[in-house]
């Protein structure tokens, strides 16, 4: 999932006029609040793995959450870098996103059914 094409043009107006800290730290929850139905699915199911077996903690759920924090988290990290040491610009990985948009929504999405089959067929 991710948010409508249509509401793309106003959120980015409300991240480009955020100039103060205090503006920044307000769009940042705002785009936090769009974005959790997006990414919460794997947390909550793996959190609530972890809570129904709280009386003895098996080693899978752990697995489970450290598997898709290297999928969500990794790549993330990787962009700061680039960005940060100026290997690449915030334009030129936007054009690279835009170009392969298709194949990152085919490979995230068959990476979660993985996820998600692996968790059913083996709890």
């Amino acid at each position: 999932m991710e948010v409508p094409f249509s509401r793309r043009p106003k959120m980015a107006d409300i991240i480009d006029r955020a100039s103060s800290p205090a503006g920044a730290f307000v769009v940042g929850l705002l785009v936090s609040l769009f974005l959790l139905p997006c990414t919460s699915g794997p947390y909550f199911t793996i959190l609530g793995f972890l809570a129904s077996e709280s009386k003895s903690l098996h080693l899978r759920g752990y697995i489970y959450l450290f598997i898709y924090n290297i999928f969500f988290i990794l790549p993330m990290l990787a962009i700061a870098l680039l960005v940060g040491f100026g290997y690449k610009s915030v334009e030129e990985l936007a054009k690279i996103k835009h170009k392969n948009t298709k194949l990152i929504h085919l490979i995230v999405g068959l990476l979660m059914l993985g996820l998600g089959a692996y968790v059913l067929f083996t709890l």
